[in-house]
């Protein structure tokens, strides 16, 4: 986020893997002063991040936030300066994408459909996601250059 992350771009970014934000840019959820609450689900992923009472307070007062405080509450992963971000944000998504993309989206719904479960139904879905990692050209090629030392070149299969 490199500008004005307010209301509904605050809400938006909490729905990221990753959240950058620039040391000049603005940070917060401002709904309450046009009479509105956070209604894009930041009422809901605020809450899940912080927990309610200091989500409720954030929603509530409609405070901005530094990137630094924003960053303390973990709401945004990296602060970078604004000189530097763009250049940040490029290296990162491109050191994202060259990873095993079907494994980061096999990882993040095993995580999501298992947070909140009990532990031992949780860990039968995660068996169930190592189940179906296993078939792929992604494990195959990771262990592959494990193998042979030498870095895996990964294609999202």
């Amino acid at each position: 986020m490199n500008g004005h992350a307010l209301g509904g771009g605050a809400e938006l970014s909490l729905a990221c893997d990753l959240r950058i934000l620039s040391t000049q840019a603005t940070f917060g959820f401002p709904e309450m002063r046009l009479g509105l609450f956070p209604g894009a689900g930041g009422s809901q992923r605020l809450p899940r991040l912080v927990g309610p009472h200091l989500a409720k307070r954030l929603m509530i007062e409609g405070e901005g936030l530094t990137p630094q405080r924003a960053q303390e509450l973990g709401l945004v992963d990296v602060v970078v300066e604004h000189a530097e971000f763009e250049a940040t944000v490029t290296e990162r998504a491109r050191r994202l994408a060259a990873q095993p993309t079907a494994t980061i989206a096999l990882l993040k719904r095993v995580v999501d459909e298992g947070y909140g479960l009990p532990l031992e139904q949780a860990l039968e879905r995660e068996e169930q996601g190592v189940a179906d990692l296993i078939g792929t050209a992604d494990a195959a090629e990771g262990l592959q250059a494990f193998l042979e030392k030498r870095a895996a070149v990964f294609t999202g299969h």
